[in-house]
């Protein structure tokens, strides 16, 4: 059943669909690599130079097997809102990953309504007032020191050697 939704999505959809909408009392825009307004799907493509595999991650203060799909829950949950504020229904999204490999790993994974999405949501939107904030310079935004904004602000540093061998 999947694979005839996509092919449906690739036939008859619009490609660099354009939707806006609002969350957490801000206007989001949203580009989707295809769209198909009839059918309920939307796709985001991603290309990679990495293999598409698990990896294990720091969760909650456990160790966990992660997918590799993992970090794209909050966008597929921004862009199905969109689709479901638009044209007033669910979508499924679908995530299309190709790996740069000479021969290529290709995944597709649906995004479906009621998997997730609405948490993802929720912690998005609880958290938009305070990067609004921080967008607006009324508060200074706590520092990661991984990001690109906190690089280009760190300034130079001198930092200690840790003798992490003698642990």
């Amino acid at each position: 059943q999947g694979n005839a939704e996509v092919m449906f999505l690739l036939q008859g959809g619009t490609p660099q669909a354009c939707i806006e909408w609002r969350l957490g009392g801000s206007r989001w825009v949203g580009y989707l690599d295809g769209l198909h307004e009839m059918g309920g799907l939307f796709v985001e493509l991603k290309v990679t130079g990495r293999p598409l595999a698990e990896s294990w991650q720091s969760v909650n203060g456990k160790n966990m097997k992660v997918p590799w799909y993992a970090g794209y829950w909050p966008e597929m949950a921004l862009y199905a809102e969109g689709c479901k504020q638009k044209f007033g229904r669910p979508f499924t999204g679908y995530l299309v990953c190709v790996t740069l490999e000479a021969i290529p790993d290709i995944r597709i994974i649906a995004f479906e309504p009621g998997t997730g999405r609405e948490a993802q949501l929720a912690q998005i939107e609880a958290q938009t007032p305070a990067i609004c904030d921080y967008k607006e310079g009324a508060q200074i935004p706590p520092r990661c020191e991984s990001c690109d904004w906190c690089k280009l602000t760190r300034g130079f540093v001198v930092e200690p050697a840790e003798s992490w061998w003698l642990v």
